[in-house]
């Protein structure tokens, strides 16, 4: 007899529960969440068999337990059956189920991705992770982009006024080399953690996803993606707006306002590029046939997501350049600002991803970019 065979639910380290009924044993995979390895264990027996008391139990197929023999006798219990994994294979190889580390935000969990935009707002404060990733970098990019600056130019500007102005810039160097040194890690683990939340979302993940891996391969291992984004994205997507900077006379402001108008109306051109390159099985996906393809089959929803987008962007922006007006009037309550200004850019940055990684969720069965390995295709980039 053939022993029956377990239906395989992989349990991550970060707390993932992965269901895969009917996989391959020895298979490999990667989690929807942190993106770790994931393997199908080999083939196991459910269950010893159990041996009847009788020739007639013996061949009445309950050799295995599955059900009860048909001429048990009157004096005896019927069992229990006990309950098994063996389920039916789901459309998809991958049941997602949310896993505890991942709540413990300030709103309650959703079961369900929400398609408003009022949802998309508060996404952050869904999770423990999110907000940890919010408080976090607040904190370093304030001190490093803020607080240390303004140090060393107090220091440069004393140093001056005692006619030692060698010195202050010394002393400046010393302070700003630590700056230069960790602030890209800190970049890295901000676009570590945005292609997480793109992908997660792309995937129908209700809940922010967890943060990367603290470690060189986490803060590296993703990287990839947003360095193909700024060629195929960025580059191309911005070239118009390039070439009528570069054609115009720079003492003209109305060429600046063109260049700022060709800018806003290639937008949707690098969203789409920068979806298509997180969330596309082919890593070099987002050509520009590919992508104009793509913004034609999402149609208007996609146009009044780029307009969201430009929105917010410009609310960020405005944000800094109000806080800098209170500088020279009142300093204490410009760094107070500042801390605001990076709290709502992250903010904006994980809403943005949000957004994009739903636009693709509802428009899947258009789209299309995972038809090979359905869910699988997006790993590579966590």
């Amino acid at each position: 007899m053939v022993p029956l065979m377990n239906v395989s639910i992989l349990v991550c380290g970060c707390g993932m529960k992965v269901r895969a009924p009917g996989a391959i044993p020895g298979r490999v995979g990667r989690c929807p969440s942190c993106g770790g390895e994931l393997r199908v264990p080999d083939v196991q027996p459910l269950e010893q068999p159990i041996r009847s008391s009788t020739p007639a139990e013996a061949g009445s197929g309950d050799a295995y337990g599955l059900k009860q023999s048909k001429n048990h006798t009157s004096g005896q219990k019927k069992k229990r059956r006990q309950p098994s994994d063996m389920t039916p294979p789901r459309a998809g190889f991958v049941e997602r189920k949310s896993a505890l580390p991942m709540a413990g935000g300030i709103l309650p969990a959703l079961e369900k991705p929400g398609r408003s935009a009022f949802a998309s707002i508060v996404y952050p404060l869904r999770s423990a992770d999110s907000l940890a990733v919010m408080a976090s970098l607040t904190g370093i990019l304030w001190l490093f982009t803020i607080l240390v600056p303004e140090y060393c130019v107090a220091l440069m500007g004393d140093a001056d006024y005692m006619g030692k102005p060698e010195l202050g810039w010394l002393i400046a160097i010393v302070s700003i080399l630590p700056v230069a040194f960790l602030l890209p890690f800190a970049m890295l683990y901000w676009l570590q953690y945005l292609g997480r939340v793109v992908v997660s979302s792309g995937m129908g993940e209700p809940m922010p996803p967890r943060t990367p891996d603290r470690n060189f391969e986490g803060l590296f291992s993703g990287l990839s993606p947003w360095i193909i984004w700024l060629f195929l994205g960025v580059a191309v997507g911005m070239l118009p707006a390039a070439i009528a900077r570069l054609l115009s006379s720079s003492e003209n402001p109305g060429s600046l306002l063109l260049a700022l108008a060709l800018a806003l109306a290639c937008l949707p051109y690098v969203l789409m590029a920068l979806l298509m390159t997180f969330v596309h099985d082919e890593p070099f996906a987002a050509m520009p046939l590919g992508v104009l393809s793509a913004l034609l089959q999402v149609g208007g929803s996609f146009l009044l997501l780029s307009i969201f987008v430009g929105l917010i962007v410009i609310l960020g922006a405005g944000a800094f350049v109000l806080a800098f007006l209170l500088r020279n009037g009142s300093f204490g309550l410009y760094l107070l600002a500042c801390v605001g200004c990076w709290a709502l850019v992250i903010w904006i940055s994980i809403v943005v991803m949000r957004v994009l990684g739903n636009i693709y969720h509802r428009h899947s069965q258009v789209l299309r970019w995972n038809r090979e390995r359905p869910r699988w295709g997006v790993t590579w980039k966590i």
